[in-house]
């Protein structure tokens, strides 16, 4: 073997592999012209228009007044953002309320679109505050939603006998949760 052979074969497999690549960006190549991207919008054309610019998501139809209030007796904090968010795009104002004495006092002094009630983390003040909605009035007619976990679904049962109108598995709730507050916000 004449010294230097090994330097000759390296450099003539490096050859190989750079014209094996340059063979390949060839192909992308020409599969890029054959699938040619089109910009989004005209190249030069400034700023995004007035209907380019996205807007907030529409209230779902059906009527839904806007302004109403959304009371909820919710201890979750995620689960109380969700509802916030969603009740922010269907034109609803919402109060999330720490206590019984506290969602009752707002509920009587203006009268809400709806009540929602996390019965996991809640379900001792839920079930004072639906006694005392029965007892009002006022209050009776204000239509009340309630979520639980996969786990307590017995509880779902419990939370509609003593007057809560549906009570949604917290998945489905969250699902949902538009759609929910566009219909029983009306």
């Amino acid at each position: 073997m004449p010294p230097g052979s090994g330097l000759i074969r390296l450099i003539q497999g490096l050859n190989r592999v750079n014209l094996g690549l340059v063979f390949m960006k060839g192909i992308a190549n020409r599969q890029n012209k054959m699938f040619e991207r089109k910009p989004a919008r005209p190249q030069g054309s400034g700023p995004r228009g007035l209907a380019e610019v996205p807007l907030m998501k529409e209230p779902i139809p059906g009527g839904v007044r806007t302004g109403g209030l959304v009371l909820g007796l919710v201890s979750n904090l995620l689960l109380a953002g969700r509802i916030a968010q969603s009740a922010k795009h269907c034109h609803l104002n919402v109060h999330n309320c720490d206590s019984p004495e506290t969602l009752l006092k707002h509920a009587r002094g203006e009268r809400p679109a709806l009540i929602i009630f996390d019965w996991d983390g809640c379900e001792a003040p839920a079930y004072k505050v639906l006694a005392a909605m029965r007892s009002e009035e006022f209050l009776s007619g204000v239509p009340s939603v309630g979520c639980v976990s996969t786990g307590k679904a017995a509880l779902r049962e419990e939370a509609q006998r003593a007057g809560c109108h549906r009570v949604y598995l917290k998945t489905e709730f969250l699902r949902d949760l538009d759609l929910i507050l566009s219909r029983y916000a009306k």
